[in-house]
């Protein structure tokens, strides 16, 4: 095998400079669309099931003004914080909200 040795410090240089995945944090306990809550709600949820610092909490709001409530609580790492229309039901849409859970 000529050249095997070459070919295979080839294979390694590019394994190497392969970016690295990243892994998803954590569900947040408290993630859920069904039912629709307020940012107290929210907030209060994941106090009870005890979310850790950098779970990913997955949620759908009642109303967009509750996403700025919960954004501006201090509960999300803010350069995480995303917001879409999810779909709770067919029939229904909801603002979704989705954020890394800070230190608290």
């Amino acid at each position: 095998m000529v050249g095997a040795p070459a070919s295979m410090a080839m294979a390694a240089m590019v394994l190497a400079a392969a970016p690295a995945t990243a892994q998803e944090p954590p569900r947040c306990a408290a993630s859920g669309w069904d039912p629709l809550r307020t940012a107290d709600q929210v907030i209060a949820d994941v106090a009870r099931h005890r979310c850790a610092a950098g779970s990913r909490l997955d949620v759908a709001m009642t109303i967009a003004g509750q996403a700025i409530v919960l954004q501006q609580s201090g509960l999300c790492q803010p350069d995480t914080v995303r917001t879409r229309t999810v779909r709770p039901t067919p029939e229904t849409r909801a603002l979704g909200f989705r954020c890394d859970l800070a230190a608290r």
